[in-house]
């Protein structure tokens, strides 16, 4: 039965929702109808000729794929147009009973964690990947020298080691994040039906099962009205992408000409129209675009959720889909530009070196050492070397030009008096390498701590791989199993036939 619609509904809404389910949702569909009918028939509330006429007509219905679908005004949506279709082929006592004791409201939840939770694995996958070449570089230059930074300042030496080892950390929770959301959205909303769940004695376990469910959303208001998964889901994507969007900040500035720390591969530079001499890394700044509308989208999601009833309402349904899956989209491709970029970059760690100790950096160094060494109380010895660097800054003064005689006079000027230090000592206390070398804590640049945190690193990430390699085969096994009842119960329906 037709029914005619608003041409401006069926332009902005109608069509449009189509269009979106034919692409993300009708793979899932066709796997919820198949365990559905399953399910229906091993509780015995089918029997086996419906159930596999069904079965079987959700078979070719599947090799015809989405695209054999077109929107008509005669469905409202893709369900419908399904439905229509299944009656048409396995018969209207079948196709009529594939509805019984469920409704769309859990069959939309039931297909958004499917897709929800395929694009989790995706991410993760991803963001492994980058730990993967962060986590190499990082092991390259476990003695490389660079100054760290403080308010975009220099601040005190550090390695290029320890510097990747900090994102890496954030990269590893990032990880877990996304392994938590994922528990959270692969739960099992059918059976909720519309919201009370149904007086047919149904299994819900049974269709979780077929769908590599990891349980239930046990409260059927809850599974249809929830989506604080899906905001979790977006939200590890969005706390990632953060972070990664810090990084490429960094990285671009060490890009420039005047810094000079980093060289992009060729590949992902591109050059100036009229400006010859140009090199521009643009790369990272389309990344850093990618890393916004990330988050724009992710703040969508966000948005459609607040301020709307708590249950089934098309707001955090249907909506939804395009921003959540968008918001992991464009950071998913951030992260393989990253990654890409990454493992081909140059690092110039003669120029790191030099800069380490430049802007008396080790000036802590030097107050740590007249603490250790000399016995000062730690906030006299910081006004000896802050009275220093202001010595050296008049003076016209480097780091490696200080003598004892400067600060013998930062000192005198400071505590009244004279500490007797040698030219040796003070050579040593501003030292960054030896700066680097004493911070050897966990957490602390020296090689004796960087290299241990990034062994636990490494296997960090293998356990994550080994992970996202078994759940995959745990859905490909899901998948398995529901097939092959299928064909038991096609077989069983040949055997009785004959």
């Amino acid at each position: 039965m037709s029914r005619r619609w608003s041409e401006d509904y069926v332009a902005h809404v109608l069509r449009p929702n189509f269009q979106q389910a034919k692409r993300y949702l009708f793979k899932p569909l066709i796997l919820i109808n198949k365990a559905h009918a399953l399910m229906l028939y091993r509780t015995g509330l089918m029997r086996l000729e419906p159930a596999a006429k069904l079965l079987t007509a959700l078979e070719e219905i599947e090799r015809a794929g989405s695209r054999s679908y077109t929107y008509s005004e005669v469905y409202e949506d893709l369900y419908f147009a399904v439905e229509a279709r299944l009656i048409d082929l396995a018969g209207p006592e079948a196709g009529g009973n594939m509805q019984l004791a469920r409704s769309r409201n859990d069959i939309d939840a039931a297909m958004i964690r499917m897709v929800l939770r395929e694009t989790l694995l995706g991410f993760s996958e991803a963001l492994s990947e980058l730990r993967g070449v962060l986590l190499e570089r990082a092991f390259e230059h476990l003695d490389s020298l660079m100054p760290g930074y403080t308010h975009n300042q220099p601040a005190q030496p550090t390695t290029l080691a320890h510097y990747l080892g900090g994102v890496i950390g954030v990269l590893e929770r990032d990880s877990r994040r996304l392994r938590f959301a994922y528990s959270n959205v692969n739960r099992n909303p059918l059976g909720a039906a519309a919201m009370t769940t149904t007086g047919f004695a149904i299994r819900r376990d049974l269709t979780a099962t077929y769908l590599g469910f990891e349980g239930l959303s046990e409260n059927a208001i809850d599974a249809v009205g929830g989506v604080d998964h899906t905001l979790e889901a977006v939200s590890a994507a969005l706390t990632c992408s953060v972070t990664l969007s810090r990084l490429v900040f960094d990285l671009m500035t060490w890009a420039s000409r005047e810094v000079g720390f980093l060289r992009v591969p060729d590949e992902f530079v591109q050059i100036s129209s009229i400006m010859p001499q140009k090199r521009n890394p643009v790369v990272l700044e389309h990344t850093r675009s990618k890393l916004a509308r990330a988050h724009g989208a992710g703040e969508t999601v966000y948005t459609l959720a607040r301020n709307v009833p708590f249950g089934d309402i098309n707001d955090v349904g249907e909506q939804m889909i395009e921003p959540a899956l968008s918001c992991f989209t464009e950071a998913d491709e951030a992260i393989n530009l990253l990654s890409a970029v990454l493992e081909g970059a140059k690092f110039d760690t003669g120029l790191m070196n030099q800069r380490s100790g430049e802007h008396f950096t080790t000036a802590t160094g030097l107050a740590d050492a007249l603490v250790a060494q000399l016995g000062l109380p730690f906030r006299q010895a910081h006004h000896v070397a802050s009275k220093l660097v202001d010595i050296a800054y008049k003076d016209g003064i480097t780091p490696a030009q200080v003598t004892a005689a400067h600060l013998e006079r930062a000192a005198f000027e400071t505590l009244g008096r004279n500490l007797g230090v040698t030219d040796e000592f003070v050579t040593r206390a501003l030292d960054p390498r030896a700066f680097v070398d004493a911070r050897t804590l966990p957490g602390g640049p020296a090689r004796a701590a960087m290299q241990p945190f990034l062994e636990r690193a490494r296997e960090t990430l293998l356990e994550d791989n080994t992970w996202h390699r078994a759940e995959n085969s745990r859905l490909r096994r899901a998948v398995d199993a529901l097939e092959g009842e299928i064909d038991a119960v096609l077989r069983e329906q040949v055997a009785v036939g004959v």
